[in-house]
């Protein structure tokens, strides 16, 4: 799996990178990126017999306008069921994902919003980042509970993403 990730990866982000210089002019909300990205992510369940998917429930997601999506953060996977929805939604991500090379080069490019975890400043920060994403017509997702679960039990709920949903109705 390391090294079908690693070797993909290498190959993807240069598409990536262009998709991201050829739409720029005409596309300021990176849905076409975005879209290329659940691809990329998806590849990773659709090829692994291991891991089979099923989405339900997909038909009463909002897309007629932006909204604060949450999902519980149980596994690794979470991450990359989710963009099997090809819904189109910028992450709230810990920042040492952004580190990660090739991948998180691409959430860069994709403006997805970027946390320093324990940093009152930073989380601030990401607050305003989410109302100006929603206001420009994107929706956000985010894991309430901050975190992966170590025990597979839901951990209590952080406040951000319901502050966000509240002030931006």
């Amino acid at each position: 799996f390391w090294i079908f990730l690693f070797v993909s990866s290498v190959i993807l982000f240069p598409v990536a990178l262009l998709i991201w210089a050829v739409t720029a002019p005409f596309d300021p909300r990176k849905r076409l990126l975005h879209r290329f990205t659940c691809f990329w992510a998806s590849l990773y369940t659709w090829v692994n017999p291991a891991w089979p998917v099923s989405i339900e429930g997909l038909d009463k997601a909002r897309t007629d306008r932006p909204t604060v999506m949450v999902a519980n953060h149980l596994s690794l996977l979470d991450i990359l069921v989710l963009f099997r929805t090809f819904l189109h939604f910028k992450w709230v991500s810990k920042i040492e994902v952004f580190r990660v090379p090739f991948i998180g080069w691409n959430m860069t490019l994709n403006g997805y919003i970027k946390l320093k975890r324990g940093d009152r400043a930073s989380v601030v920060q990401m607050l305003q980042w989410c109302e100006e994403v929603l206001a420009a017509g994107n929706s956000v997702m985010m894991f309430p509970e901050g975190t992966r679960s170590p025990t597979g039990e839901m951990r209590d709920f952080k406040p951000g993403a319901f502050e966000i949903a509240i002030r931006t109705r």
